[in-house]
């Protein structure tokens, strides 16, 4: 479990408890990995990019609450990094085009987006993520729900990585391990929901996707 995080604009995992750690920042901007072309650390004050280790099983909940300003990613991948990185699942929520973006990545090449506009919710707000055989179930608020199914193998991601801004909390559960005070107060909704209609939108093919790092 992933509990309560104290905003900085990089963290690392504390060896010797689950406790996360600031971690100091590079004094310019750039990569979370040598040669990555998937998690540019940007270091502009309160920017945050966080990545940990993720166990996801069918049933396996990640519960995110955040305070958006301006763009939130989140990425579920392996460990590789650079112009082969495997991303199961990528979520961006944009501000400034209001939009939410979904798409996956395997070496380096993604389908074409899915976009649906972004819902209005009051700061902070609350994302969820459900596993099912099938897809991904996205909550964010109260009401707005996306599904996007799986392209690659559930049980082959290692790593969750989050970029954004104001992070306030972050939890990975499993089905053995769901914790009431957390998981439950997000409310279950019908994936036949409304706001998983389709917008009309012309995805754009990532033949050689290069992160959009525009502020």
């Amino acid at each position: 479990m992933l509990g309560p995080l104290q905003i900085s604009p990089t963290f690392s995992r504390g060896s010797q408890d689950s406790t996360i750690m600031p971690k100091k920042c590079p004094k310019k901007p750039g990569f979370y990995a040598k040669g990555s072309a998937h998690f540019p650390v940007v270091v502009n004050g309160s920017n945050l990019v966080l990545t940990e280790p993720i166990y996801l099983t069918v049933g396996s909940e990640i519960i995110i609450d955040v305070s958006l300003e301006t763009r939130f990613d989140i990425y579920l991948h392996t460990s590789q990094t650079g112009h082969r990185e495997t991303i199961h699942f990528f979520m961006s929520m944009r501000e400034e085009s209001n939009l939410i973006v979904f798409n996956y990545f395997f070496d380096s090449h993604g389908e074409n987006e899915e976009r649906r506009f972004l819902p209005r919710t009051q700061q902070p707000f609350r994302i969820k993520i459900t596993t099912s055989e099938t897809d991904f179930k996205c909550e964010v608020g109260e009401g707005w729900v996306k599904t996007f199914e799986h392209r690659l193998p559930l049980t082959t991601i290692e790593y969750i990585t989050i970029r954004g801004s104001l992070l306030e909390y972050l939890d990975v559960a499993n089905p053995e391990e769901h914790h009431g005070d957390v998981s439950d107060e997000a409310e279950d909704y019908n994936s036949d929901d409304m706001s998983d209609q389709k917008d009309d939108y012309d995805g754009v093919t990532n033949d050689e996707y290069q992160y959009d790092d525009t502020p």
